[in-house]
């Protein structure tokens, strides 16, 4: 069961990006709405001014092409790494040429982040004297700069490392394992409100221009409507609120609102190792369970509900005891996220479902049962299967689990138990189920 509990956990990703692709939100506009109800653009690698925090995604463009989108009424779907299907990408645009082919959205600069107490300089040749032989680690994006062929010119004998896409060592700039990194200035500002005790030395004065590159060199339709938007957008102020949030100290409002936990870089929670190892050695995606925990309680190891729910997973201790888990061991982190992962297999076994079952509608089905009880979502399939409703899909089974919850319904043939807690348990399920998508489209 494990074996095959791991094949269809292991392709939620995927599908999950397409329904998350497919999922529109907002309120439809004026401008230009693209042919289907989502627009999908790759971020190439090397591309700066974003940052994974928390499993979500933070930037000035991120933001620019959310709010254009919400104006559309359709999805971003913004990835890593492009499958083939993006009808444009994000990334850093040549000074010149192409102006068809590719969109300006940001300019922005390269800046040198140290620990706080550091003195800014004021020249490349300080710089150079100031860092010579130092810790020095750099964005991958910066070795396409002329910015870094004159600083490698002027420091031949010092180790510049590169750090991959999403993995610049912040926390070890203030562990002291760094003594520089060289980031876009809005990263910069962000790691410097997440995480503190750092700050800007030097800024170089190359701009670098960040935008987009449509795929075979010709607009879709929806990229003409942004460039009337742009031009609406700017002219209404919320630019440059936009510009301020990413500069200087302008993410520090944005930061406080993050989960103290999830104040990580390109990670999920403080809990991203502990989380894998569960997942990996259990079968089931470890941003399945983040998610999860997320909702339950906003990775607080030690939380306790009213009910008497235990740990970051919030699992009863009765339900515990019913997988051989004493309420002294449910405290433990790593065995509670545990159990939660043997409980979505147990869950999956009693629930019976068809084994041609969608993994989409598994899991959504699952993660009912997961808050409501396996009972709870039987009774609602049962409901179902008498009316002649296929069971296997989530919209059925939503739809009766609402149904269990309105004191006006009945069905005299079916005995089930009037279900109080529906609303909840749906909004659950779109919560988790949507950032399980976000992580997966976010973090590896």
């Amino acid at each position: 069961m494990k074996q095959k509990r791991c094949v269809w956990i292991g392709i939620l990703c995927s599908i999950l990006c397409v329904w998350g692709c497919d999922s529109g939100r907002g309120t439809a506009r004026t401008h230009h709405a693209p042919s289907g109800d989502s627009i999908r653009i790759a971020i190439a690698a090397g591309t700066p001014s974003d940052l994974v925090i928390g499993g979500l995604r933070y930037g000035y463009c991120c933001d620019l092409l959310q709010a254009y989108c919400d104006s559309l009424g359709v999805a971003l779907c913004l990835d890593g790494v492009s499958d083939g299907a993006a009808e444009a990408s994000l990334q850093v645009l040549p000074a010149t040429g192409g102006r068809r082919k590719k969109m300006v959205l940001l300019s922005t600069h390269y800046v040198v982040l140290a620990a706080a107490g550091e003195t800014p300089v004021v020249s490349l040749h300080e710089l150079a004297q100031r860092i010579g032989g130092q810790r020095v680690w750099l964005a991958a994006g910066f070795q396409h700069t002329q910015s870094y062929d004159d600083l490698r010119d002027l420091l031949p004998a010092t180790e510049l490392c590169v750090a991959a896409d999403g993995t610049e060592p912040f926390g070890e700039l203030l562990a002291d394992g760094v003594d520089f990194l060289i980031c876009e200035q809005g990263e910069a500002a962000m790691a410097a409100a997440v995480l503190g005790g750092m700050t800007p030395v030097f800024r170089f004065p190359e701009e670098v221009r960040i935008g987009l590159s449509f795929t075979g060199g010709r607009r879709p339709a929806w990229a003409s409507g942004l460039n009337g938007w742009l031009a609406e957008w700017r002219r209404s102020g919320a630019a440059d609120a936009l510009r301020k949030r990413y500069e200087g100290t302008g993410f520090a409002a944005s930061a406080v609102a993050i989960v103290p936990a999830c104040r990580v870089i390109g990670g999920i929670s403080e809990w991203d190792a502990l989380f894998r190892k569960v997942g990996d050695s259990e079968g089931v995606d470890w941003r399945l369970l983040a998610a999860i925990a997320y909702h339950e309680s906003r990775f607080r190891a030690a939380a306790r509900s009213r009910a008497g729910a235990v740990g970051m997973m919030q699992i009863m201790p009765v339900t515990a005891q019913h997988l051989g888990v004493s309420r002294t061991q449910l405290a433990d982190p790593e065995t509670n996220i545990r159990t939660a992962a043997r409980l979505l297999e147990e869950i999956e076994v009693q629930l019976e479902l068809s084994d041609g079952i969608d993994a989409r509608e598994k899991l959504f089905i699952v993660l009912a049962a997961y808050n409501s009880g396996v009972g709870t979502v039987r009774n609602a399939r049962r409901l179902a299967e008498a009316a002649g409703n296929d069971t296997d899909l989530w919209e059925t089974v939503a739809r009766y689990l609402a149904l269990m919850g309105d004191r006006n319904y009945r069905n005299d043939s079916i005995r089930y138990r009037h279900f109080r807690g529906s609303s909840e348990t749906l909004a659950f399920v779109e919560d988790v189920a949507g950032r399980y998508e976000t992580y997966c489209r976010n973090v590896q």
